[in-house]
C-alpha cells in the first residue's frame, strides 16, 4: 500500500499571523495521531484497538507548506482489508462525526470542494471512476460494519476533540483533508461545541459487558456487551483509589462478564459515547473466589 497524506489546516486568528499558539499545536498533532493510529490499525488488520502505541501504521510529520499553516501527515500502511484508498475509507468513517448544521462550516466545505473540482477537472476519466467506485465501496463498508465504527468512534472520541484544540482559542477553524486536499471535515467554535457536548441520558441502566482494556489511573477503559451487540467507552465514577486487583482489571485479564450500572452518554447525533459505570459486579459472584 502507498504512504497516503492528511493535512490540518489552521485558518484566522494568530495562523494568519503565520504562528500557532505551542501547546495547541502539540494537543492538536497528538489528537490526530491517535485517531489516524486507531482508524488505520482497524483499516489495515479489522481489529479494533485502545493503544495507539500498538497500530501497525507508521506516522511521520511532514515540513509545513509555505504561506499557509497548513501541517501535513505522512500515514504508512503495508497492509489493508479493503482495496481502498486509507484516505477514502477516513472519508467515510468519519462522515457522521462533523457536525452538518454549521452555517460558517458550510461556506469553508463549499470552498474546499470547489477547490477539489478544479483538480478533478485534470484527472482523466479512468481516475474518476475508480475514485467513485472507491468511494461507494468504502461508503459500504463502513455501512455494514457501523457498530465497529462507532465503537472506534468511542474509543478516540477525546483524541478526536482534541484535533480541534486551537479552535475559538489561537485560531478561526480546522480543517482537516486527506489526499489531494479532499475535505474529510471542517471545525468552527459551533460544530467543536457540538463535538464536546456530553448528552447524558439521565436514566440509570444495568449492562452485561467485558473489558477489553482498562486503565487503572484514569479510571477508564473499553468494554464489550454481548448484550448489546457492541462496545464502548467505559468511565468508572467512583471517587475512592482503585485497589491493585480492580474488578475491571479482573474482568480484562479473565475475559468475564461483569455487571456494569450506570448512565449512558452520546454524542450530538445520538450515537453512545461512553458509559460512566457507578457500580461493577461479577456477572457471577463466585467467579471471584
Amino acid at each position: 500500500m502507498a504512504d497516503e497524506i492528511f493535512a490540518l489546516t489552521y485558518l484566522g486568528g494568530t495562523a494568519d499571523q503565520n504562528r500557532l499558539d505551542f501547546y495547541d499545536a502539540s494537543i492538536s498533532y497528538e489528537g490526530l495521531a491517535r485517531t489516524l493510529s486507531i482508524l488505520g490499525h482497524y483499516y489495515a488488520t479489522g481489529e479494533i484497538i485502545s493503544k495507539a502505541p500498538f497500530a501497525r501504521v507508521e506516522l511521520y510529520l511532514l515540513p509545513p507548506e509555505p504561506g499557509s499553516f497548513k501541517q501535513q501527515v505522512l500515514i504508512g500502511i503495508t497492509a489493508a482489508v479493503l482495496s481502498v484508498p486509507f484516505v477514502t475509507f477516513t472519508q467515510a468513517a468519519m462522515e457522521s462525526w462533523f457536525p452538518k448544521n454549521d452555517p460558517q462550516q458550510a461556506e469553508i466545505i463549499a470552498l474546499l470542494q470547489e477547490q477539489n473540482e478544479l483538480l478533478r477537472a485534470t484527472a482523466s476519466p479512468e481516475q474518476l471512476a475508480k475514485a467513485q467506485a472507491d468511494h461507494l465501496a468504502a461508503t459500504q463498508y463502513v455501512k455494514v460494519r457501523r457498530n465497529e465504527i462507532d465503537v472506534i468512534r468511542s474509543i478516540t472520541s477525546n483524541s478526536f476533540q482534541k484535533i480541534f484544540r486551537p479552535v475559538g482559542r489561537s485560531v478561526d477553524a480546522v480543517v482537516l483533508t486527506g489526499g489531494r486536499d479532499k475535505p474529510v471535515g471542517v471545525v468552527t467554535p459551533i460544530s467543536l461545541a457540538m463535538i464536546a457536548s456530553d448528552q447524558r441520558d439521565g436514566n440509570r441502566v444495568t449492562v452485561n459487558a467485558t473489558v477489553s482494556a482498562f486503565s487503572r489511573n484514569s479510571k477508564t477503559g473499553v468494554a464489550f456487551s454481548e448484550q448489546l451487540g457492541r462496545g464502548f467507552r467505559i468511565e468508572y465514577m467512583g471517587l475512592e483509589k482503585l485497589k491493585k486487583e480492580d474488578i475491571f482489571s479482573w474482568s480484562q485479564f479473565t475475559q468475564r462478564p461483569l455487571i456494569l450500572n450506570g448512565e449512558f452518554v452520546y454524542f450530538f447525533d445520538g450515537t453512545i459515547k461512553k458509559l460512566l459505570v457507578y457500580h461493577a459486579e461479577a456477572l457471577i459472584e463466585k467467579d471471584l473466589d
